[in-house]
């Protein structure tokens, strides 16, 4: 019971970071026609909201880890931390690296407006299938083997299951480097689908008026 309060409480705390809205933020703009009021100005539109959504998240975080720490405080015997001081950077690293593969999975959702009149159910679809199977719902490790294993070879895990697996130090020594290299793998896969995503959208992209 400690480790599964310990992990739902260590979720909250990296979903206040890594889950992001943004995927609404390009439907919209793209579909109003309010990405061109970006797109002759001398910045990136992804990099802006990028930043943008990082400012938002860490200040949600702060918020996160002032309500949830005092609930860990206060109910200290219902929890159990193992978290080591040399694990504490790449706990770090990793939800940075789970916070900038879900931005771009969402970022995506969004983008798919560039071609579709309306994306916003299929960003309502991704949510629920990031919920499930990303470990939010539940911990990864009850699900059965063969869909777990499957699950690996998604961007799924390794957006909130894996930074919080950091977190409470439960992943072995031996394969501490290989999960943060698939992750960056991951992060780097999405990047360049979101990145083309982009490219080839804005030359469908029209905004009559704007």
């Amino acid at each position: 019971l400690p480790s599964i309060l310990t992990y739902f409480i260590l979720m909250r705390i990296a979903m206040s970071f890594i889950f992001s809205h943004i995927g609404f933020q390009y439907a919209r703009d793209i579909t109003k026609g309010d990405l061109s009021n970006y797109l002759h100005r001398p910045i990136s539109y992804p990099m802006l909201k990028l930043c943008s959504e990082i400012g938002a998240n860490s200040a949600r975080t702060v918020i996160g880890i002032l309500v949830y720490g005092a609930i860990i405080f206060f109910f200290s015997d219902l929890f159990e931390f193992h978290l080591s001081i040399r694990l504490i950077p790449l706990a770090f690293v990793s939800l940075l690296f789970g916070f900038l593969i879900n931005y771009c999975l969402a970022a995506m959702m969004g983008m798919l407006s560039f071609w579709m009149t309306d994306s916003t159910r299929l960003i309502y679809i991704y949510f629920s299938l990031v919920t499930i199977f990303s470990g939010m719902a539940a911990p990864l490790d009850i699900f059965p083997k063969k869909i777990y294993a499957i699950l690996q070879w998604t961007p799924f895990p390794y957006t909130f299951y894996l930074p919080v697996k950091f977190l409470m130090n439960s992943i072995p020594t031996g394969k501490i480097a290989s999960n943060l290299g698939t992750q960056m793998l991951v992060l780097f896969l999405v990047s360049i689908v979101a990145y083309l995503m982009y490219t080839f959208g804005l030359k469908k992209y029209e905004a009559v008026g704007k």
